[in-house]
């Protein structure tokens, strides 16, 4: 019998949720980013470092529609790659 019911904290069921999103899903990450920037500090480290020092490049070359001043603003600076 599956049920809804679990003992996670909301943060642990979205750190949960966005480990489960595919590479092509990042504008999710972003939104959740943006209206809850509060995330960097829960579990940036370990999620969301790795993925901004990844793909920082191609989204300044790419520009999607998220990839705005006020996100860009909202990334701690020793998420973003100094070239």
């Amino acid at each position: 019998l599956h049920t809804f019911y679990s003992f996670d904290t909301l943060s642990d069921f979205n750190r949960k949720q966005t480990l489960n999103l595919r590479d092509d899903q990042e504008d999710i990450k972003c939104l959740v980013l943006e209206e809850h920037p509060d995330t960097f500090s829960g579990w940036g480290e370990e999620l969301l470092k790795p993925w901004t020092l990844k793909n920082w490049s191609r989204w300044e070359e790419e520009k999607p529609a998220w990839f705005t001043d006020s996100w860009i603003e909202s990334v701690p600076n020793e998420y973003v790659p100094y070239e």
